[in-house]
């Protein structure tokens, strides 16, 4: 059995803890709950059996504890995982590591130091749709990929106040789906372009970010792919992705809370998008956890790794600097 420590106990933790403890429980045991705040940590430790522990330190130097899975909040999570894999230990930790290039590859270069497993929770490449629309992409099956897009609209929008202080919409939002575009193209990114505007959020042009853009990247392979995102949108979570290659097309559309569609002579009705994150993709944040654990049990690589990690946040930089200096931005220019 693998020991593992959860640590951070707010929302996502929350969802981590129940993947841990039911999808995972032949090979985990939840052997620490760690939060700083947290004011029903004793009693959350207590429910799961688990110990309850406010001072990271502690789990660190723990010599029982062969895991830990992070869900700090996103400004600690690079401070967290060096610690924890200079610890000895595997980590599995949310995206991002950080929006720093530099510090993304010194992760890579500990995890490979100490031998450890890391997987960074890039949660859209463990979504059985989108994994299963990928596979007849790479399979070759739509022939050669030529065009890739993919669309994000957020709903029901996060507040201002996130907003201003999140790392803006391309390090905080998009990010998911330069990944996406990385993972259905295995290439190597060479040009992007990125176009948007705060309309919903105007006050988010004072810090030279927007609630609506639309990037295109050019890859090595010769695919474009594009993204459309939005903070806000009226009708639900909307999210779809969708390839066109020489020989056919794949498409991954909304998942609704129901799949009736219903016609009269009025028209036909279907239900809007799931409402939210947490609905949408509960199903893939167990699914990497339980890749996490079954790279541990079975010596095999990680799914995403820090270095995997890099070419979505090297699009995201320069996404930031072409909507900033409204120019092409060769991918070559970011540097760490």
């Amino acid at each position: 059995m693998i020991n593992v420590a959860l640590v951070g106990a707010g929302r996502i933790g929350r969802v981590h803890l129940e993947s841990l403890t039911t999808k995972c429980a032949n090979d985990v045991n939840l052997h620490t709950i760690c939060d700083g705040v947290a004011p029903d940590l004793e009693e959350l430790a207590a429910d799961h059996k688990a110990k309850a522990v406010r001072d990271l330190e502690d789990v660190l130097k723990n010599p029982e504890i062969d895991a830990l899975v992070i869900c700090t909040p996103t400004d600690t999570h690079f401070n967290v995982i060096q610690r924890s894999l200079s610890a000895g230990k595997h980590v599995f930790c949310e995206k991002p590591i950080s929006q720093s290039l530099r510090e993304t590859l010194d992760v890579a270069e500990l995890a490979e130091k100490h031998k450890k497993v890391f997987l960074v929770g890039y949660n859209r490449r463990f979504d059985l749709n989108y994994r299963k629309a990928q596979e007849i992409v790479t399979s070759g099956k739509i022939g050669q990929l030529q065009v890739l897009h993919a669309t994000n609209y957020d709903y029901p929008g996060a507040p201002l106040e996130y907003l201003m202080d999140c790392g803006g919409i391309f390090m905080d939002q998009v990010l998911h789906d330069l990944d996406l575009l990385r993972f259905y193209t295995q290439s190597e990114p060479e040009v992007v372009s990125a176009m948007g505007n705060a309309n919903a959020f105007p006050e988010l042009r004072t810090i030279g970010d927007a609630d609506v853009v639309n990037c295109i990247i050019q890859f090595k392979s010769g695919v474009i792919g594009s993204v459309d995102c939005s903070r806000f949108a009226t009708y639900g979570y909307d999210q779809r992705i969708e390839a066109l290659g020489t020989k056919g097309g794949v498409w991954s559309e909304n998942k609704t809370t129901d799949n009736i569609r219903y016609s009269t002579s009025g028209g036909t009705l279907s239900d809007n998008p799931m409402p939210g994150f947490l609905t949408r993709y509960m199903d893939s944040y167990a699914n990497e956890i339980v890749s996490f654990v079954n790279s541990i049990v079975n010596n095999t690589p990680s799914e995403m790794d820090a270095l995997e990690a890099i070419y979505s946040l090297k699009m995201a930089a320069a996404c930031k600097l072409s909507l900033k200096e409204k120019r092409m931005v060769e991918i070559s220019e970011i540097k760490p």
